[in-house]
């Protein structure tokens, strides 16, 4: 592949990230806890890569009324990470996330 070549793919592929995470935040903004759940199970049933690759408290931030600071505090209470991908979160920790917002 030609470097011309290899930076429209990047560009494409940076489009295409941005592109399911605006989906991802929009679908969370849109339908409140109960889409949060539906996209940490896609995440972790691996039916959904992108949902697998953005941090929880970006996707915690996306529900309605849950501000940085509240998002910050909740994560905390069950061990995650600021960063980490809602992939890389133990079943454990989404059902400590689950109680703590009344879902479980």
């Amino acid at each position: 592949m030609s470097r011309i070549s290899q930076d429209v793919t990047d560009t494409t592929t940076r489009r295409l990230d941005h592109h399911d995470r605006t989906r991802l935040l929009s679908e969370v903004a849109h339908g409140g806890t109960s889409a949060l759940l539906c996209v940490i199970r896609r995440a972790h049933e691996g039916r959904d890569a992108a949902a697998g690759h953005i941090s929880m408290s970006a996707l915690l931030r996306a529900v309605p009324g849950m501000g940085a600071v509240t998002v910050h505090e909740l994560i905390a209470s069950v061990g995650v990470h600021e960063s980490q991908e809602v992939r890389e979160v133990a079943p454990h920790q989404i059902a400590g996330l689950l109680r703590a917002l009344g879902r479980e």
